[in-house]
């Protein structure tokens, strides 16, 4: 959705596909977007997580889903179980508790 943004707010820049760059600093528009898309949402998945744990005074799981848990992952804390499909799952169970 931060990439649609860009694209349709500013019409000069390019369309790119989410990577991870080499280096944070981008030497072009394209590797400067990547490294901003990448290393943000990396750096905003680390901060939520770190307010969470600080707010709650026991120790939880994190679960990852969507079809970017996997390419975000490399660079979180290896303890993050993934489940890409959680959303079906769950509509799942309802409808399983609630069919007639």
């Amino acid at each position: 959705l931060s990439l649609n943004a860009l694209e349709n707010a500013a019409a000069k820049l390019p369309k790119i596909n989410i990577s991870k760059p080499k280096q944070v600093i981008g030497n072009n528009t394209v590797n400067a977007m990547s490294s901003g898309i990448y290393w943000g949402y990396k750096g905003l998945i680390n901060c939520v997580l770190e307010q969470i744990q600080s707010e709650l005074s026991y120790e939880f799981k994190i679960m990852a889903t969507g079809g970017l848990a996997d390419f975000f992952l490399k660079d979180l804390p290896s303890d993050i179980i993934v489940n890409k499909d959680l959303t079906v799952h769950g509509l799942y169970i309802a409808y399983k508790k609630y069919k007639t």
